[in-house]
């Protein structure tokens, strides 16, 4: 997946969205334009953006009472809004209430959105209708829980018109 390149964007957006307003939410789209931008951005992209990629955990030793279960764990390595500081999960950069991850077509795009869990300002994901937005239970106690909180568990798509100034137009004429 293209996790790592999508954590990096919003790291690096997140010092842009906190030079705005204080009570004006800082939402980041993140777009890509390419024969696999659904699959790219879809709705795992979301869950592993959020929580960083799984992994499992299987214990190798064997005791008397048998072994222990395998465990799916993370890092949080590339979460754009958790970290572990000492074994505890914080949150980070508040000042990206949302991220929305576009996938462009010629003629429609494909969106799918996640909030942080408290951000500096809130976003009203219901401003997006049917768009599928993922959240994160707080506080987090034993396992990270998310969230669909919108729509199913399909990028909205959503047709649109090519707009074209004219040279008038783009002179501010």
């Amino acid at each position: 997946m293209v996790t790592p390149q999508l954590s990096v964007k919003a790291i690096n957006k997140a010092r842009q969205l906190s030079s705005g307003q204080a009570r004006i939410p800082g939402v980041l789209a993140i777009c890509l334009v390419h024969p696999g931008a659904s699959a790219l951005l879809g709705t795992l992209a979301a869950q592993w953006l959020m929580a960083s990629e799984p992994r499992i955990r299987v214990p190798i030793r064997v005791s008397e009472e048998g072994s222990e279960p395998a465990q799916l764990i993370t890092d949080l390595k590339y979460s754009v809004f958790l970290a572990s500081e000492g074994g505890v999960i914080v949150q980070v950069r508040e000042n990206i209430s949302a991220i929305l991850l576009v996938a462009l077509w010629k003629r429609q795009l494909e969106v799918v959105g996640m909030l942080h869990l408290k951000p500096a300002a809130v976003f009203d994901y219901r401003t997006l209708p049917q768009v599928p937005v993922r959240r994160v239970g707080w506080p987090i106690t034993s396992s990270i829980n998310m969230e669909w909180v919108v729509g199913n568990l399909q990028a909205r798509s959503v047709c649109y018109r090519k707009v074209e100034l004219t040279t008038d137009e783009l002179s501010g004429g």
